[in-house]
């Protein structure tokens, strides 16, 4: 059994594509994809951690159908099982567990595999809790045949007594925003509380500026305005204005009223360029497709028509369109301006830090800081499935010490209990966009006429303030 922890927040950033991929051969490229998980050479489960950040609109149900869509059209197989998890409050982790041991059998393995800071060492420790055994027992290197990386075996998990769970090295994606953050601008972009849509009405030649790190220009729009609604945290601060003239804001900002980056010097090491993405809406009541950026959070564009964006992002860091998966405006819109979400009992206490201050020596509340310091260098996909393929290869042709002391010799089993499949004909089956192309997708144009922007500035409503201290 492979458990693959990805990101909810971050989904195509941190779901592990070309590792994945690699377990499973004829999958990718021209080779159709396996119509049943039971004719796969092993069990696939997803779990989406982190699902409690979502917004109460994103339902589980909803969820998997747009998991599984997903990752149908990034050209994988289709998983057993797909768990709405969150590693912090043990949501889902019991249920999960349950579905696990029932699913491996008598006898079988557990691989849990993931990108950094996607919480997949967090959501085996709040397994290991479950259990009874959490902080108790330190991890065994399994040795692997063929390899100098080491898997490290993890006890007191509650599955069966003849279950055996390795914990994996965190895989390293160079195309993550947060990849190339410091600890104090990595605590404030990943978020701690539950996300809350930032929903902008503008016209063309507007752009929005995400805190130093990204910018989102509206060149064309089909009507006199779109919408855009910012998912990203809330201690992101967020600039709405004219297009022209938005560098140099973004330049005389950052590190004082607009972070992250704290300290304007490190600007420098974010220069932006630009990717094109066109979006093909069929109404503007709802969001029709989504922007993400790896590492970052995603934008959400409601049209009814083509709108073009250009999303200005860190050279390397990558842009994906999809189906959106929140249809849902925020219900008070944001206004030009400086804008964060954070509750106003925060506000009082946010400071700027000083540009000589050690970020390492700052004490992060989330821990998203400690454990970004503690994952390592991560390893690269190819390197981590090998590894899985070879201690798999090795585990079926050997016996092995089981848990309670015993020795068991033979191949490993497992009853296969595929999960019921998810009706994929919902949606259309779009196709992952390269980095630094065009997005286009077809739909059909007509309907509700465009509406100006005097004529629903009743809707409007005054945003939160941000502290001219920050």
């Amino acid at each position: 059994m492979v458990l693959c922890v990805v990101d909810m927040w971050d989904f195509d950033g941190s779901l592990p594509r070309a590792a994945l991929t690699s377990l499973f051969p004829g999958v990718g490229g021209d080779a159709p994809l396996p119509t049943d998980p039971d004719n796969l050479p092993f069990q696939l489960a997803i779990a989406v951690n982190k699902f409690d950040l979502l917004p109460t609109q994103a339902t589980p149900r909803r969820v998997e159908q747009w998991v599984r869509l997903r990752l149908q059209q990034s050209g994988l197989p289709k998983p057993s099982r797909v768990f709405m998890v969150s590693a912090l409050n043990g949501l889902g982790v019991k249920e999960m567990c349950k579905t696990l041991k029932d699913d491996m059998g008598f006898r079988a393995d557990l691989w849990v595999v993931g990108v950094q800071n996607a919480g997949k060492s967090s959501l085996i420790n709040a397994m290991k809790k479950l259990g009874g055994t959490g902080g108790k027992g330190e991890p065994t290197v399994a040795p692997i045949p063929g390899t100098t990386l080491g898997l490290l075996r993890v006890p007191g998990i509650p599955l069966g007594p003849k279950h055996r769970t390795f914990d994996t090295p965190g895989v390293h994606h160079s195309y993550q925003l947060t990849s190339r953050l410091n600890l104090d601008e990595l605590a404030a972009v990943l978020p701690r509380r539950r996300l809350k849509p930032r929903t902008y009405r503008i016209p063309a030649g507007s752009s929005i500026l995400i805190g130093g790190l990204a910018r989102v220009d509206v060149v064309s729009t089909p009507s006199a305005t779109v919408y855009v609604t910012l998912f990203v945290s809330d201690e992101i601060v967020t600039h709405l204005g004219k297009t022209e003239g938005v560098e140099e804001r973004r330049e005389k900002h950052t590190g004082g009223l607009l972070v992250p980056p704290y300290e304007p010097e490190r600007l420098q090491q974010f220069p932006l360029v630009p990717r094109t993405a066109v979006v093909e809406g069929n109404s503007w009541k709802m969001h029709s497709k989504d922007i993400a950026i790896a590492g970052l959070g995603w934008i959400s564009v409601g049209c009814e028509g083509s709108t073009e964006l250009k999303v200005w992002v860190p050279e390397g860091v990558t842009v994906t369109m999809h189906n959106a998966l929140i249809p849902d405006y925020a219900m008070n819109f944001q206004q030009p301006g400086f804008s964060n979400l954070l509750p106003s009992k925060n506000l009082g206490k946010t400071k700027k830090l000083s540009s000589d201050s050690s970020s390492s020596n700052r004490v992060v509340g989330s821990g998203a800081g400690k454990a970004a310091a503690e994952a390592g260098p991560g390893v690269g996909e190819e390197d981590l499935a090998a590894a899985i393929t070879s201690a798999m290869a090795a585990s079926s042709s050997s016996s092995y010490e089981e848990d309670t002391g015993g020795s068991s010799k033979g191949s490993s089993s497992s009853s296969r209990r595929g999960g019921a499949q998810q009706d994929r004909s919902a949606g259309p089956a779009g196709v992952r966009q390269p980095i630094g192309g065009s997005y286009s997708r077809s739909s059909s144009n007509g309907g509700q006429p465009g509406r100006d922007a005097a004529g629903d500035a009743g809707s409007n409503r005054r945003s939160r303030r941000v502290r001219s201290s920050r």
